[in-house]
């Protein structure tokens, strides 16, 4: 899961950069790519989050190890990166309502930050993981919104 998640980040940005260059197709991979993320971060985030298998959905071990509140705070992490990158390829794209869907998913970030920070504190090792992964999703996605704004 985490293997998709790298190839359509890369892929998203590679896109944004040959946006930049105004070079043809570029707004299909950047779609593209946003669909897939998009559907791992809304509806699978679960499975990203705590670092869990695919191939195991329907097996009851799964879901054995991890509590409510993880699942709950995986789930809602999950949410908030899919907003933020669809504000990311609306701002990119120049789409309608970009900025708003950008502000927005800054805004659930915060909030989930907020909650891992005050919330885990038993799981320092799935804290930091998530921690990083927001961060590097959030300076990366600015940049590529300011950078495509500017030129």
């Amino acid at each position: 899961m985490q293997k998709l998640e790298i190839i359509f980040s890369g892929l998203f940005i590679f896109g944004s950069i040959l946006k930049m260059c105004h070079i043809p197709g570029s707004a299909f991979l950047i779609v593209v790519s946003f669909l897939f993320l998009f559907i791992i971060y809304t509806y699978l985030p679960y499975y990203l989050i705590n670092n869990k298998s695919l191939k195991d959905i329907f097996k009851k071990s799964t879901y054995m190890g991890t509590g409510v509140y993880k699942t709950l705070v995986s789930i809602f992490t999950g949410w908030a990166l899919g907003c933020f990158v669809a504000g990311v390829t609306f701002g990119i794209m120049s789409y309608n309502g970009g900025l708003l869907l950008l502000v927005s998913g800054q805004a659930w970030m915060t909030v989930s930050v907020l909650v891992l920070f005050l919330g885990m504190k038993r799981h320092k090792k799935f804290v930091i993981r998530n921690l990083i992964r927001i961060s590097v999703i959030a300076v990366v996605g600015n940049l590529l919104v300011q950078l495509s704004v500017v030129i």
